[in-house]
């Protein structure tokens, strides 16, 4: 049976999160800002599952292995993603990368 309660906190801690992407996308007039927080919403879930299993007293090693993997995926993913976001919009690639070339 799954744990309803964790469901609710991982979903409290990413909604300030997607709503200030949200705003700040819709300021900006631009929807690119949401798609670098993906990792981040991963992450915030992670630690939300970590914490509550360090919290219960199990300090399992199949907890900091996943917050060290998803960490780790954090930690590379998001400027990657805006980088090509943000060149895709203004349309400034390198000479013969224009993806859109034949």
């Amino acid at each position: 049976m799954p744990d309803w309660t964790l469901y609710f906190w991982a979903l409290t801690a990413i909604l300030p999160i997607v709503f200030s992407a949200w705003v700040l996308s819709v300021i900006r007039n631009d929807v690119s800002i949401v798609d670098s927080i993906w990792s981040l919403m991963f992450l915030a879930m992670t630690l939300v599952y970590t914490g509550s299993v360090w919290l219960n007293g199990e300090p399992g090693v199949r907890a900091l292995l996943l917050l060290a993997l998803v960490s780790a995926c954090r930690s590379t993913s998001p400027g990657a993603t805006v980088a090509r976001a943000r060149i895709v919009a203004t349309g400034r690639f390198a000479a013969g990368t224009n993806p859109a070339s034949p």
